[in-house]
């Protein structure tokens, strides 16, 4: 490949041994459970392709290295809930006619078009100040694992013609930088439905999940909508808004709220407030501390939850509600209540302020890690290997040099009933023979069972 500068570089493809029983991608389905269907009928299906495994595993996770460092270089990139909400928390003087509204993307994935997801992805792959690795290198291989997705389903292989497949390590930054380009047009049309102003007060976006801060009336938004819609023939767009108690302008459902990520979001007094949300399909399945995990998962748990309604909650009267809740729904999981209330308390602790603070994990040296399979009878590995460890750089000085630090211990997940219950590939169905019946006297095998004859 040539360099602007003129200069050749080579890029070989290394196949390792492993690759070589690499298999297709298995496809399985997701039922969306939290969303409207009939009783009775299957909830709505989101089709995944799992490229655990797969030939294109590798390959993905190379383009995925490169592709995440320009995905996020966009003004309305969300991070996760924290990120949000420090984004809404010092918003204020909101006007009486602002309207909070989600947006989401209808089958974003395989409905992007694969010469302008290409493009796009180009043009942000060219912004990079380090370009050791060529941009029509990344594009290229980018392209092949597009066109050739190779799949199987029921015992059949398939090939995916149009988009990019849900379950691919790349998936999220590559609809990511391509949504960044639909971003602009949004704001684009936004402009032509304020009432003087500019009526997008805020606009964030986590995947194909919209957030706005909308000033005007209900019939503008609905036709802020109808535009967005027309800006690509393949995304199109659905909504959700609040809605005061008798307002006109549309056939929306009332309602003073609106979910965004795992936050419920209301304007009052001018200024948003949040709280935890829950969806209502949730059935409090938390981890049982009996199941077969290391005790410091399920030790850590209510501490993390707790902190969590820190974070989403901005009221006090509603964090202690939820706080309430939360030991009613772990008490309910066998957590001892002891336990409970000391993590709640070190939990109420912490200032909200600074538990929506960013939090970056130092640099250290690079440590070897030892990949065990649990099992809830083993001894503390992590002692024994410390302790081993100790000894051995004790006694050579060049191991000391190499080893700075003991292994670490990481856990590998057991067979369970979920492993024998739930496959992404199902096994095919083998048909019904009638059994053959052989006259005559034969062998029956069980000499070590005391048959005089065999």
């Amino acid at each position: 490949m040539r360099k602007s500068d003129g200069t050749e570089v080579k890029f070989y493809c290394i196949v390792d041994n492993d690759d070589l029983d690499k298999k297709a991608a298995r496809m399985y389905m997701l039922f969306k459970v939290h969303k409207a269907h009939q009783e009775g009928s299957a909830p709505p299906e989101w089709p995944v392709i799992s490229g655990s495994g797969s030939i294109t595993e590798n390959p993905s996770k190379f383009c995925q290295h490169y592709m995440k460092q320009v995905s996020k270089d966009h003004a309305s990139f969300l991070r996760d809930t924290c990120d949000f909400l420090q984004h809404i928390q010092n918003i204020e003087n909101l006007p009486d006619n602002a309207i909070l509204a989600t947006i989401d993307v209808t089958g974003l994935y395989t409905h992007i078009p694969r010469d302008e997801g290409m493009q796009a992805t180009r043009e942000a792959l060219d912004r990079r100040a380090d370009k050791t690795v060529p941009t029509d290198f990344i594009v290229k291989l980018l392209e092949l694992l597009t066109k050739w997705n190779i799949f199987e389903c029921n015992g059949e292989l398939y090939q995916q013609l149009e988009g990019t497949a849900m379950g691919q390590t790349h998936a999220p930054d590559y609809a990511d930088i391509f949504m960044a380009v639909i971003d602009k047009l949004i704001l684009e049309a936004a402009a032509s439905h304020g009432e003087g102003v500019f009526p997008i007060r805020l606009m964030k976006r986590f995947l194909d999940d919209l957030f706005f801060i909308f000033t005007g009336s209900l019939d503008k938004l609905h036709g802020f909508l109808h535009d967005i819609n027309k800006i690509h023939e393949n995304i199109k767009f659905t909504m959700s808004h609040t809605k005061p108690v008798g307002a006109s302008g549309c056939d929306c459902p009332e309602s003073n709220t609106i979910p965004f990520l795992d936050t419920s979001l209301e304007i009052k007094g001018g200024k948003i407030i949040s709280d935890l949300y829950r969806k209502p399909s949730d059935r409090n399945k938390y981890l049982l501390p009996s199941s077969a995990h290391p005790s410091h998962v399920t030790e850590s748990m209510p501490y993390s939850l707790a902190l969590r309604i820190v974070r989403n909650c901005s009221e006090p009267k509603i964090r202690d509600m939820r706080f309430e809740e939360l030991k009613r729904m772990l008490l309910a999981r066998d957590y001892k209540p002891n336990i409970i209330n000391e993590n709640i308390r070190k939990a109420r602790a912490i200032p909200r302020s600074e538990a929506l603070k960013d939090r970056f994990k130092e640099e250290t040296t690079p440590r070897p890690v030892f990949v065990v399979l649990f099992d809830k009878r083993m001894p503390s590995v992590g002692n024994m290997v410390t302790k081993h460890w100790r000894t051995m750089v004790s006694s050579d000085p060049y191991l000391k040099e190499v080893f700075h630090a003991p292994p670490l211990v990481a856990y590998k997940v057991g067979r369970n009933l979920g492993t024998f219950l739930i496959r992404a590939r199902i096994p095919r169905l083998i048909p019904n023979r009638p059994k053959r019946c052989l006259n005559g006297m034969h062998k029956c095998n069980k000499k070590s069972r005391g048959c005089p004859v065999c």
